[in-house]
Formats: C-alpha cells, structure tokens, sequence
C-alpha cells in the first residue's frame, strides 16, 4: 500500500503498481499493432508499402477464420462461383484480460485505507513485467518523432 501525491492509498506497493502499469502499456501498444495489422491486411498484396505488422504473441493469440465471396456467374450451374480465402485475426489472450482486470482493481484509489481490497499478485509478475518492458521499449524506440 502507498499514498499517491493526492492523499489517496492504492491497494498495492509502489513497485508492485509500475510494473502492472508498464504491462497494461503493452498491452495497448499490442492492441494498437493489432489494428495496424487489420489495416495493412484489408489491402491488396500489391498496395502493401510496408512490412507485416508484429503483434505481441504474448498478450493475443493469432487464428485463422475461412471466408467466401461470389465470383462470377456459372452458366452451367445458373449460380454464382464461390471463391474460397483464409484470412488471418487476433484475439486477445486470458493473460492480458487478467491484467486489464488486475489494473482496473489497482487504479482506483481510495481516501479510507481501510477501504483497499485484497489484491492477489500473480507469480509471473516478474517475467511478464520484463518481456513487456522490452517490448514497450522497442516500440517506443521505432517511433517517428
């Protein structure tokens, strides 16, 4: 527990809480390259200027979902042709919703220390903390200025 500027107590120690709020960093710099991706893969191969977008595989998971769409018409078959395309998505990992759920229970402070929660920390804090530290860094470190 540590008292913020404002005389308000968070639930959690001070290091405990810059370490969570770098990991939900990440994660919305994940979310963000989520969108890029989207974006860059609704285009045409040929109109595709820059490289694949690369999302954090730690905090969302990549599937593939099959789709169709009418082609031409068929004279034989007095119907429209189907063609046939597998296309790439995301979708945000049980890790990073346990964060987000982590972080919302953390930032809100309160006036009464009485009033705090008890907060569970999970065990790979550590770990998560690191890989989203460099991963944030390197994003970070890429930015046009």
């Amino acid at each position: 527990m540590f008292k913020t500027s404002f005389g308000m107590y968070s639930p959690v120690d001070f290091e405990t809480y810059k370490k969570i709020k770098k990991i939900k960093a990440a994660i919305n710099v994940s979310q963000l390259k989520a969108a890029r991706f989207y974006k860059w893969q609704k285009k045409m191969p040929h109109n595709r200027k820059s490289p694949e977008p690369k999302v954090c595989d730690l905090f969302f998971d990549k599937k593939e979902k099959q789709g169709y769409h009418f082609g031409s018409w068929d004279k034989t078959l007095r119907a429209y042709e189907r063609i046939y395309y597998t296309t790439e998505y995301y979708t945000i990992s049980d890790l990073a919703k346990d964060y987000r759920i982590l972080w919302n229970q953390i930032k809100y402070v309160r006036v009464n220390p009485d009033d705090l929660p008890d907060i569970t920390i999970p065990d790979n804090l550590d770990d998560i903390y690191e890989k989203s530290k460099e991963y944030v860094d390197n994003y970070s470190s890429k930015q046009k200025v």
